[in-house]
């Protein structure tokens, strides 16, 4: 028995773990399968790696990829991880055995790509991928393929010897046919995403043909520097070259589990598959698909009858295949010019196309090597770090890339408090941190330094919010004793605190203040779910009474912002999101809407075209996502999955580049605010993360936690002064 599984048998053995079907006794019982570490294989580093695998393994939720459930370590303290025991086939036994077409077996091909996709935005490489480590299940009658035993050679860090590799399931490779060449050559670290590229396209390759590039037989009898020399050297004959030059027998054997005859499976695969394959397997890795995503959308491009990126086309051939897709259109076109002028209009939006294509490719290959970059330093591997991101291009170099750049060189220590800290803010020249806690302290911090300024009881119960004024003259805190505190920052830098300058009462619990982008107002919202009344307020800030009467609502507000030209003012209160006229009043069109429920942030993106919102209870939104919607129409723009358990903040950084999430999982995201694509995952604190703030510089990002701390995450480019010595 290891912690609550109870060990059924030994079902699979790798190079560094032992795999075993396990029951687990409660709270619920159910057959999982448990992976250990070997005995005496238990060595610091190799602990760490597999602890920091194990991490992002559980972060991978993907339908594609067998699940972790559950991780911890041994009576006798060795780790281990519990994951979904997949009933499966591999999947070319599962295409062969239900004689699928070669149509079905890349529908299902592309799926285990999006699969390996998403490992690979999470910093992690397969490095085995074999049809024995993608098994097809039924569910309910429909095929899903699952991808297991994600990151063995990287949890080890062992390279390729002579010995032979096993996988999950007592199943071993016989041979490494399915290889890259870069792994093939025993420089390990070295090995990046376009490694997993070629395996797939191995897996392709034998899904089409029944075999693979390279022969089985004559690797299986060849010394090991031979095999090393086949796969680095050799150029393998293309799918099609190989499907002609097989045995008759074979050629029908192979073309009856495809649903079809040697003709035209030979005629099927030439051309546009081979194109595909060939690319897949290129040698040189810059020459395959940069990303695993990229190969799967050239598979649908041949799917959909659409031109295909693998091979330069000519317009020729391009017009051959907007013609097959639309031959009713081009059967009225009679005349020569009309139909010179369509296919040099598809050439056209072809290229473009193109052009999109190869953007987006670019942008996923430089997310990955991001994440890949931030696994290096988890496992203190210095140098590969740094070459990854060498190798980003310098046009897309973000937030993301200067915190890695920097982080090598200094981290600032956390700024500890005596409780949990709610709320954290910058001001506006960036150079003070505003802190309030749960004790209903409020805590003025240099940023550079970390030194404190100033420390005072603002408030009889928890603050559960601060902001600076835009000009830097005040403070405002709000409480859960029903209270609206504006400090003047003159008199607290002067330690003159024992009251505020205007103190404004709610109904209820302040969750939320914002100040208009002149300063002239300031908004403040609250309530309590309990009873379900909300109230949000707008005050002047000269005359200091309400703008308008109070508005209500049915639910406890928890958010306000106003939109940056000042116009419009947003809430969060239970699934809505609601804009209003920030004069008036007035609600200025339909609401936003998450289904989920229980919003607790909602923010502008700095030109104010964008709202983006986040919220959810841990127990009942398992896997809550960032919404963004247009702020004009409502409508929604994308949503962002990533994060594990509900969420708490949210910030878009001032330069409208980033944005920043976090919430019940103690991890802070940062995304791509224009393409919604995850760049980061911050980690360090130990309890659930309550806010995040860019600095106005947008270089620095600022989190404050349950765990009685503010973290400073700091992407101040390298040529810029350095940040002096914190001192806490």
């Amino acid at each position: 028995i290891i912690g609550r599984y109870k060990l059924l048998e030994r079902i699979g053995e790798g190079g560094f773990g032992v795999v075993y079907m396990a029951e687990q006794q409660h709270p619920i019982r159910r057959k999982v399968a448990l992976k250990v570490i070997k005995p005496g294989l238990d060595t610091r580093q190799v602990i760490a790696r597999f602890e920091a695998e194990r991490q992002a393994l559980a972060l991978m939720d993907h339908e594609n990829i067998a699940k972790v459930l559950d991780a911890g370590a041994s009576a006798s303290g060795r780790p281990y991880f519990v994951m979904e025991l997949v009933h499966g086939v591999p999947i070319t036994e599962f295409c062969d055995k239900n004689q699928l077409p070669p149509r079905e077996r890349l529908k299902l091909f592309v799926r285990v790509c999006r699969a390996v996709q998403h490992a690979h935005t999470k910093g992690i490489i397969h490095r085995d991928i074999k049809p024995s480590n993608v098994l097809v299940t039924l569910h309910e009658g429909v095929p899903v393929p699952k991808v297991i035993d994600f990151g063995v050679a990287k949890a080890t860090g062992q390279q390729l010897t002579e010995k032979t590799l096993f996988t999950q399931f007592a199943q071993m490779v016989g041979t490494p046919l399915y290889m890259s060449p870069e792994q093939a050559e025993m420089t390990a670290i070295d090995v990046d995403t376009r490694s997993d590229v070629y395996s797939l396209g191995v897996l392709l390759y034998e899904l089409l043909t029944g075999t693979t590039p390279l022969d089985q037989k004559r690797l299986e009898q060849a010394a090991f520097d031979e095999v090393r020399r086949l796969i680095c050297e050799e150029e393998p004959p293309r799918p099609s070259a190989r499907i002609s030059t097989m045995g008759e027998g074979a050629r029908r054997s192979i073309s009856a589990q495809r649903g079809s005859d040697p003709k035209q499976l030979g005629r099927l695969v030439r051309g546009e598959l081979d194109w595909i394959v060939m690319k897949a397997v290129e040698k040189e890795r810059a020459r395959r698909y940069e990303t695993a995503s990229a190969f799967a959308a050239d598979v649908e491009r041949y799917l959909r009858d659409e031109p295909v990126e693998a091979w330069p086309p000519s317009a020729w051939y391009r017009f051959r295949k907007f013609a097959r897709r639309r031959k009713a259109l081009l059967g009225a076109l009679s005349s020569v010019a009309l139909m010179i002028l369509v296919a040099a209009g598809m050439l056209i939006v072809s290229n473009v196309r193109v052009s999109e294509a190869l953007e987006r490719e670019r942008r996923n290959s430089y997310a990955q090597r991001i994440a890949l970059a931030e696994r290096e330093w988890s496992v203190n591997n210095l140098g590969r770090m740094e070459a990854l991101l060498d190798e980003c291009p310098p046009d897309l170099r973000g937030w993301e890339w200067h915190y890695l750049k920097r982080l090598r060189h200094s981290t600032h220590p956390p700024l500890r408090h005596e409780s949990p800290v709610f709320d954290v803010a910058f001001s506006p020249d960036g150079n003070l941190l505003a802190t309030s806690t749960q004790a209903g302290n409020v805590r003025i911090w240099q940023a550079k330094t970390g030194q404190v300024v100033q420390k005072w009881p603002a408030h009889q119960k928890s603050a559960t919010t601060i902001r600076f004024s835009p000009d830097g003259r005040f403070l405002a805190t709000g409480s859960l004793d029903k209270t609206v505190n504006v400090w003047d920052m003159e008199k607290v830098r002067r330690g003159e605190v024992e009251e505020p300058l205007f103190r404004w009462e709610h109904a209820s619990r302040v969750w939320s203040v914002a100040f208009s982008p002149d300063g002239r107002h300031l908004a403040s919202a609250g309530g309590k779910e309990a009873e379900k009344t909300g109230e949000a307020n707008v005050w002047d800030m000269n005359m200091g009474h309400k703008v308008f009467p109070t508005m209500r609502f049915t639910w406890a507000v928890r958010s306000v912002q106003f939109s940056p030209d000042g116009r419009r003012l947003a809430t969060a209160s239970d699934e809505l999101v609601q804009v209003w006229d920030a004069q008036t009043g007035r609600e200025q069109f339909p609401s936003c809407r998450d289904p989920d429920g229980q919003l607790e942030k909602v923010v502008f993106s700095p030109d104010g075209r964008r709202l983006a919102a986040v919220g959810g209870n841990i127990a009942v939104h398992v896997n809550r996502e960032v919404k963004v919607w247009n702020a004009t129409n409502g409508e929604e723009v994308f949503s962002l999955p990533g994060h594990v358990g509900g969420l708490r903040a949210l910030s878009f950084s001032p330069d409208g580049r980033r944005l920043a999430s976090a919430g019940l999982d103690q991890t802070v995201k940062v995304w791509d605010a224009q393409t919604g694509e995850e760049v980061l995952t911050l980690r360090g604190h130990r309890d659930n993360v309550f806010s995040v703030t860019f600095s106005p510089d947008s270089c620095k990002l600022a989190s404050a936690s349950m765990d009685n701390t503010v973290r400073l995450w700091d992407a101040t480019p390298m040529d810029r002064e350095p940040t002096p010595e914190y001192r806490t």
